[in-house]
Order: C-alpha cells, then sequence, then structure tokens
C-alpha cells in the first residue's frame, strides 16, 4: 500500500456517564449554576465557538466549568482529587459528585481521520501501511492525553515536535444519559470547541509533507467546513499527482449544499467514496428525513459522477451497506450487503447504546479489506460491517485489537489465505506489531 496522507482536527474526547438525578431540584440547580459559569468563564473565552442543545443544558455539570482554560485544567479538574482545591474545582467537584463517578470519565482521541486510521494503524504493520496526519496539538493535560493515545497506536511512536502554545486542541464533551428501563431512550449530548486547527495548519507550512511522494490520500469532506484551503491543497495533490483518491463525503447537508461543485469533483476523481446513504442524498437536495428508498432512486445520477473502476461504500444503519460499483460509460453495478449479525453465525445483534463512531469503524474495515488486497468490494464491505458491529457491541469508540475482527470476518467469509494478506494474522500483528503515525502538527 505505502503511504497515505490525510487532514483532520484531531480531537480530545471527554466522555463523561451521567446518572438520573436522584432529587426533582437538582435540575433547575443545575441550569442556574450553568448560567453562572457560561457568564463567568465559558462565555467570554470561547464566545460563539461552543455548539449546545438543550439536552446538554438541561442535564449540565457545567461544560464551560469543565473546559474553562481550553484544556489545560480540565483533566486535572476531572481526574486528580488531590489537585489544590479552587472555588471553581470546587464547584464543579460538587456537581460531579451527584451525577457521576469521575473515575467513570474516560479521555479518548477523535475526529472521523483519526477513528478510521486507528484499526489501520494496528492491523497493518508499517511497511505494509504508513499513515501521515496533518494536524495541531496544543498543551495542557487534554492534550498530552491525546498525544499519549496516539503513542500507544504507534509502534515505535513517530509523532511530530512542532507543538506551539499557539496551538488549541479540539475537545468534545459528549454527556451519556443513560436509561436502564429503556436503554433505545438513552441519549447523548455534545457540548464542543473547536480549537484552531485553521489557523495552525495552513498550505504553506504543510508544503515539505504535501511535496512528498504519497500513494494515497484520505480526504474528508467535513475539512471544506473545517479547512477548506488544506481541502484544496490536498485535492490539488491528488489530481495534480494522479494519486489514489479515498473520499469521505461532507457529513452535513449545508457542506454539501454549499461547496456541491467540490464535492462532485473529488467524486469524479476518486477511486473509492465512502458515504452513508443520507449524505448521498444530500447531493441531490434530500433532507436528514429521506428514506432510502428516495436516495436509491437517485443512484443512477450519483454513479454517472464517478470515475470507471470506482467503488462507492454506503453504509445504511441496521439494513447494512450498499455497494455501488461503477463499470464502463453509464453501466455500474448495486449490491446489498447485510449487517454483520446476518452474516456471521451464531452472532447475537448489538445492543441499544451510543453508536457514535460506528461509521468511521465500518470505513475502517472496509479499507483494511482493500488495502489487504481483496479485489471484490463486498469482501471488504463484509470486513465493514464486521468492524462496525464490533464498535457497537462495546462502550468505547476505539477498537482494541481490529486484527482479531478481521481474522474472524476471513474466516466466517471463508476467505482462502492466498485470496487475503497473510501478515494480517493474530500472530504477525502481535509478532510485529502496530505501524507508526505519523502526526505532523503545524509550526
Amino acid at each position: 500500500m505505502g503511504k497515505l496522507l490525510t487532514c483532520d482536527t484531531a480531537i480530545a474526547d471527554v466522555v463523561i456517564p451521567l446518572s438520573p438525578p436522584s432529587r426533582p431540584d437538582l435540575h433547575s440547580a443545575l441550569n442556574a449554576n450553568w448560567e453562572h459559569y457560561n457568564e463567568t468563564f465559558w462565555k467570554p473565552q470561547v464566545s460563539s465557538k461552543v455548539v449546545i442543545n438543550e439536552a446538554t443544558r438541561d442535564a449540565m455539570l457545567c461544560d464551560l466549568a469543565t473546559i474553562y482554560d481550553i484544556g489545560k485544567e480540565a483533566v486535572d479538574v476531572l481526574k486528580d482529587t488531590n489537585a489544590a482545591p479552587t472555588p471553581k474545582r470546587e464547584a464543579l467537584h460538587t456537581l460531579l459528585s451527584k451525577l457521576t463517578q469521575a473515575s467513570a470519565i474516560q479521555v479518548q482521541s477523535g475526529g472521523t481521520a483519526l477513528n478510521i486510521a486507528q484499526p489501520l494503524l494496528k492491523a497493518f504493520n508499517r511497511d505494509q501501511l504508513n499513515i501521515t496526519m496533518l494536524t495541531s496539538l496544543g498543551t495542557g493535560p487534554l492534550s498530552d492525553v491525546l498525544r499519549n493515545s496516539l503513542i500507544h497506536q504507534a509502534n515505535p511512536p513517530i509523532l511530530s515536535p512542532h507543538t506551539t502554545d499557539d496551538a488549541r486542541t479540539a475537545i468534545t464533551l459528549a454527556y451519556l444519559r443513560p436509561d436502564p428501563i429503556n436503554p433505545e431512550k438513552s441519549s447523548r449530548s455534545i457540548a464542543k470547541f473547536d480549537g484552531n486547527f485553521a489557523e495552525m495548519v495552513t498550505p504553506e507550512n504543510t508544503k515539505p509533507v504535501t511535496s512528498e511522494k504519497t500513494n494515497a490520500v484520505l480526504l474528508l469532506g467535513t475539512l471544506l467546513q473545517k479547512n477548506k484551503p488544506m481541502f484544496k491543497a490536498l485535492l490539488d495533490k491528488a489530481t495534480r499527482d494522479q494519486t489514489d483518491l479515498y473520499f469521505a463525503m461532507p457529513t452535513a447537508r449545508s457542506i454539501t449544499t454549499e461547496h456541491q461543485d467540490m464535492v462532485k469533483k473529488c467524486i469524479g476523481n476518486a477511486k473509492v467514496v465512502l458515504s452513508n446513504f443520507e449524505e448521498i442524498g444530500y447531493l441531490f437536495g434530500l433532507d436528514d428525513k429521506a428514506s432510502q428508498s428516495e436516495v436509491k432512486a437517485h443512484l443512477p445520477e450519483f454513479a454517472a459522477l464517478l470515475p470507471q473502476g470506482c467503488q462507492a461504500f454506503i453504509t445504511r444503519s441496521e439494513d447494512g451497506a450498499w455497494i455501488l460499483e461503477k463499470g464502463k460509460g453509464q453501466d455500474y453495478t448495486l449490491r446489498e450487503v447485510p449487517i454483520w449479525c446476518k452474516t456471521a453465525p451464531n452472532t447475537d445483534p448489538p445492543p441499544a447504546k451510543n453508536k457514535v463512531g460506528a461509521g468511521d469503524k465500518a470505513f475502517a474495515g472496509f479499507l483494511m479489506g482493500h488495502f489487504a488486497g481483496h479485489k471484490d468490494p463486498v469482501v471488504c464491505a463484509h470486513m465493514g460491517m464486521a468492524m462496525a458491529h464490533q464498535r457497537l457491541m462495546q462502550d468505547s469508540q476505539q477498537i482494541e485489537n481490529p486484527e482479531l475482527v478481521y481474522q474472524q470476518a476471513v474466516k466466517v467469509l471463508e476467505i482462502p489465505k492466498e485470496q487475503h494478506d497473510p501478515r494480517l494474522t493474530i500472530e504477525a500483528a502481535h509478532a510485529i506489531g502496530s505501524p507508526a503515525i505519523e502526526v505532523t502538527h503545524a509550526k
């Protein structure tokens, strides 16, 4: 495979499981505290950059107090109960003690590019796949947690040293509100800080990396919104150097609508398109409520945009995935792949829980099969469904042993040894270790 280049924000995901309030007046008290912290600490520092929905406010344990210094003290507050007391720490701990246990809070790496890359980094060794990610990381505890999580993905670790005090790591707070009686009603609320990725990562200061020879580019449609200059730079590189382009469709309808010509250009130059069915619908003016049948009616138009030989992997939630393969002229084939529990014998369906990251893991599984040399995209799609299933069977977004998931899929699908990469085995993965990730930070 060789070298894969991508660009995205590296996000520190803070996952906070909430317990249902035990007192009726707790919600109003939390809302009052929210107003105080919002006006005093949070709003002056991040202004309109924070995105908070009503559910977050309702279950509030002080978003802004958690990140009031943009990550510099957040981990100390949440993790270190012996830290020197301050009024802000004491107030936050008071609320935390009513809603959750600080030990249950998890900080892990996130962001679409990393969510896709991490299973690949664990499954392939470095002489098979070398991933370079253009991003920025700041200083402070949350940034250190994120940096350390990347180090554990790499063997040996290769992290660019260009981290400065000017960089601000992106942060996402995910509040999980379980419903033990009706798990399907469990909810997830998000507050996020976008950092200053666009300011720190530019075509000019990443030129030493982007000018190097690359075998493939993984280009995320969301980068159009986060950092349009870098999106254009990577697309130009892929088309200019005739590099294999792997394109993930924008996740927001507004991005596709605003940048439709750019999205179509990517589709027209892609070797593989990664998407869910809603994102395909955005291209043709459909909204989030469009049915699969409505989207399917537009697939001939979508196929007409693809170059010959391109494969589109389109996930369909609990219905599995579509595989669309472009032939000559207007010809294309469309095949369906079910979810993994309907393919693998004696496999239970995943429980109703947090589904965040399952789509990214499906994309990672598809690419794992693709990079391992499977010519049939249906096989790759099954790999994607197996990886998504594993994500849904666990609490963490990151899959500890993706090579085991791959091997199970090979066994279930009865793929002969000569048709898959023999180095992608449990023994080889454990003996050789994971490949290194190169995280290139802007100076």
